[in-house]
């Protein structure tokens, strides 16, 4: 009888209806959200990409050019083969990473965010662990360079000393520039990793 009533009850049926509106709404708008969060954390994914590939490019060009110009002042084979090599093996490492760890755009909007933010996660900690790697190699090889120029022998002192200043304005300038693109990409993995714990944990 008192479900009659309710039923009978033009006020609460109302209510009801009123009620069941608005949960549509309140689910359509968490679904909106979503897919806006979606869509700007791949435009982050994309960002980082796009850094990768212009450090790729510079990479591809500095084994080149460096290449080039210590074999021109005649630098030991063993130092030019070693920072070629050593160019080489942080250009196969950048893009073991984003290889390994890639996330498509269709994966962004339609896959499981909780295997895309394990993803950007171990993306990030390889990227960390190639900088303790990085910083330590690229000292070792400027005192490396440093030796090279003092002997060479067919160079004048002006232009030995000339060469190491060069040397060591242009690996600040690279280093300044180098962690600048590693912590800009860092705060991007950051940020998206805190927005799929947010939608995940929601």
């Amino acid at each position: 009888m008192e479900t009659i009533a309710n039923n009978n009850n033009p006020e609460l049926q109302l209510l009801r209806n009123q009620f069941s509106v608005l949960k549509e709404k309140v689910d359509t708008q968490a679904i909106v959200n979503e897919e806006l969060m979606r869509k700007v954390m791949s435009n982050k994914w994309k960002e980082i990409n796009r850094n990768s590939t212009l450090v790729r490019l510079i990479t591809i060009v500095g084994i080149a050019y460096c290449t080039w110009i210590f074999a021109t002042i005649h630098m030991s084979t063993p130092f030019i083969v070693g920072t070629a090599t050593f160019m080489l093996l942080a250009l196969g490492y950048n893009l073991y990473c984003h290889t390994k760890w890639g996330i498509c755009y269709k994966e962004w909007l339609e896959g499981d965010l909780v295997v895309t933010g394990r993803k950007v996660a171990q993306f990030k900690l390889m990227k960390t662990r190639w900088l303790k790697v990085g910083i330590p190699a690229v000292c070792g090889w400027f005192a490396w360079f440093c030796y090279e120029v003092l002997n060479l022998n067919n160079r004048t002192n002006e232009f030995n000393s000339g060469l190491i200043i060069g040397g060591m304005v242009g690996g600040i300038a690279g280093a300044i520039i180098g962690y600048s693109l590693y912590h800009r990409e860092q705060q991007r993995a950051a940020s998206i990793i805190a927005q799929i714990a947010e939608l995940t944990t929601s």
